[in-house]
């Protein structure tokens, strides 16, 4: 697709397209959130001083992580793998902090069960997509 075609030319790659897409899809996720914490903090007056912090910590840590992709060693480096688990480990702290947090957001906005169980869905058809594809890619090795 023309998405991938462009990460790779912008971040100089020839990995796979899942590489490509899995960038992406961390700036469209980032920008949705800053856009959607910026509406809602105008919108309302509420102290959610907690929930900001926590959203601006994921911000950081997500720039953080593109921006490792400046310094990412060539997949023969003996570096690489220092660099892939600070890679996976920011990531998985990020999805952790990320899910948390809208939780928490749920909670403070006095929205109940029904959006609990909502989210809750969404996130185990995510969980469900990722195992099927890791799976997929386990038995084509």
């Amino acid at each position: 697709s023309k998405h991938i075609e462009l990460t790779k030319s912008i971040f100089k790659t020839e990995e796979e397209p899942w590489s490509a897409e899995h960038a992406r899809m961390g700036h469209f996720d980032d920008n949705w959130s800053v856009v959607c914490g910026f509406v809602l903090n105008n919108k309302l007056n509420a102290d959610v001083s907690t929930h900001k912090a926590l959203g601006i910590i994921i911000l950081v840590l997500g720039c953080l992580q593109v921006m490792a992709l400046l310094v990412r060693p060539e997949k023969e480096s003996k570096a690489r793998k220092y660099w892939n688990w600070y890679h996976q480990g920011v990531g998985r702290i990020l999805l952790i902090l990320a899910i948390a947090n809208v939780f928490y957001g749920i909670h403070l906005g006095e929205k109940g069960k029904a959006w609990n169980a909502g989210y809750g869905a969404v996130l185990a058809i995510l969980v469900v997509t990722a195992v099927i594809f890791e799976l997929r890619l386990w038995f084509k090795k």
